[in-house]
């Protein structure tokens, strides 16, 4: 089998649907040179053996890109149900898993693998501790490894040996201080929903203990659809932190003759809550962020 070096930190499934055509090309903005072009949706969220594991924890260099994508695979699925009809019907167990594959996502990234490398000393030290060898790449590889073995949130904290700082955020992107649950937001007017490297796009607010904690979570599915998830008691914050109206941060109920699926109904959002959304995006990204059409997401 050939060796994948090219290893997309945002799934190419989900990149497809912002391509302006079936040619698999859209509109990529580069921040690193400031222009605006066409790409290939191969060549765009990449980077070359950012999962290539030589070490001896799974025998199989590529072990960790191949499991990824055995994910994405069970995913695609379920992703492809939030962007079809108004009404969505979605057990408890596939909500925990979207919940752990977008955490995933976040811990996947290329800007988290840079956090890691480039962090103080002190942090790295920390980190360390949990490294035989101190290497705090090794030690990102082998929890991302692990966690890609999981589909649900709780099988992770039962996982001995993913060390309890990854837990914590797992924790943290996936459950909030008090829990957080889906909403499927679609834009009404003019502009679109773009699709930014740092995925998710995250709003914080500030916790009991005065630490940030994540408001919102943000993941574009689609230039029309995206997927938020809301942090428990963000529905009653002030108009000054609460970036939706009331009427679209509303929990989904379960479904009378099954109590173990939800029911998502779809809300609609308009111009001024996009283009607030797109200016997150844009400004947190990394190198660069991605439309289907710039005329309607930059004017």
């Amino acid at each position: 089998m050939s060796d994948h070096v090219r290893h997309h930190f945002i799934p190419q499934f989900i990149i497809k649907n912002f391509c302006s055509s079936h040619d698999g090309f859209l509109s990529y903005f580069d921040k690193t040179t400031g222009k605006l072009g066409l790409k290939n949706k191969e060549d765009i969220f990449v980077t070359p053996n950012l999962y290539k594991d030589e070490s001896d924890q799974y025998g199989d260099p590529q072990r960790i890109e191949k499991d990824l994508s055995k994910f994405e695979s069970v995913m695609a699925p379920i992703i492809k149900r939030l962007l079809a009809g108004d009404t969505i019907e979605i057990t408890e167990d596939e909500v925990d898993s979207l919940k752990l594959f977008f955490a995933i996502m976040a811990f996947r990234s290329k800007r988290t693998y840079l956090h890691f490398l480039n962090m103080d000393p002190d942090s790295k030290d920390f980190f360390g501790q949990y490294q035989k060898d101190g290497d705090i790449g090794a030690f990102w590889k082998r929890n991302l490894g692990l966690l890609t073995q999981h589909r649900l949130y709780r099988d992770v904290i039962a996982d001995e040996r993913i060390d309890f700082p990854i837990k914590i955020f797992m924790f943290r992107d996936t459950q909030a201080l008090l829990g957080m649950y889906p909403i499927i937001v679609e834009r009404r007017g003019q502009r679109d929903f773009l699709l930014g490297d740092t995925y998710p796009t995250v709003q914080t607010g500030e916790g009991p203990d005065g630490f940030p904690t994540p408001m919102y979570s943000f993941y574009p599915l689609s230039p029309n659809r995206m997927l938020v998830l809301a942090a428990n008691g963000v529905q009653w914050a002030g108009d000054d932190v609460r970036l939706f109206d009331k009427s679209v941060l509303v929990r989904p109920f379960p479904k009378a003759e099954d109590r173990d699926t939800i029911i998502l109904k779809v809300k609609k959002i308009y111009e001024p809550t996009v283009r607030e959304l797109n200016e997150l995006a844009a400004d947190t990204a990394l190198e660069g962020y991605a439309m289907q059409n710039p005329m309607r997401c930059l004017q």
